[in-house]
């Protein structure tokens, strides 16, 4: 949501159990009555003072791209577009990784605005360790985008009814009785997930940039080396 006051607001601040977190400020000088009006506008996610690193950004991601199919439609959209989603994915993260005094990470540019066949492998890399599942507390998970909607609604109902109880199949094939904590767990380790996927990607193509990686083998052992197990 977007936020307007008349002062500059701070990037983050606490009210009560809950963490306001702004950003993109723009400020905007207006004209009433032959007055000059500053006031400040800012996007701007509320989520709980105690949220993870994850959850911080799922909630920004989710303040313009309301779901994983919004997501995925930029992914597979116009190279302009898919890169915005990039760039925007990576300021969340960014954001994030400020508050819990982690370094910022950047997208470095492609040299060419055809991808190399390195990068294209890499691509496809990051898509297929992001669809090829986790381990949740022992229980394997699918991770392709249907599973990862699937999630996300159940997760919408555990936040409304702390009761609830859902039979989730896993990738083992055995079904599973999950109650609101551990959907709401699993929902935050599949976004740990797909940030980390990004994350790799990210330092992967700076590496073939660099001509640091320069192999397809290489690729695949960076990729490898993703934590799936939560």
């Amino acid at each position: 949501m977007r936020s307007e006051s008349t002062e500059k607001q701070d990037d983050y601040f606490i009210l009560g159990n809950r963490l306001f977190v702004n950003y993109n400020h723009e400020e905007k000088i207006r004209n009433i009555d032959g007055q000059e009006v500053i006031s400040w506008v800012c996007d701007q996610v509320i989520i709980p003072k105690n949220s993870s690193r994850a959850e911080m950004i799922e909630a920004i991601i989710r303040n313009r791209y309301h779901s994983y199919g919004a997501e995925l439609a930029a992914i597979n959209s116009s190279e302009t577009v898919k890169n915005e989603y990039l760039a925007f994915r990576q300021m969340a993260i960014n954001i994030a990784n400020v508050y819990f005094g982690l370094e910022t990470e950047t997208l470095p540019e492609t040299p060419s605005d055809e991808p190399t066949p390195l990068l294209q492998y890499a691509a496809t890399k990051r898509w297929e360790t992001e669809i090829a599942g986790i381990t949740f507390n022992g229980i394997p998970l699918y991770t392709d985008d249907r599973s990862k909607i699937l999630i996300m609604g159940a997760r919408s109902r555990a936040e409304k009814n702390s009761s609830i109880q859902e039979q989730w199949t896993a990738a083992d094939g055995v079904i599973y009785t999950l109650n609101a904590s551990t959907i709401i767990s699993i929902s935050d380790a599949i976004g740990e997930h797909v940030s980390r996927c990004f994350s790799k990607f990210a330092e992967v193509r700076g590496k073939i940039n660099s001509s640091e990686i320069t192999t397809y083998e290489q690729i695949d052992t960076e990729f490898a080396s993703i934590n799936t197990v939560y």
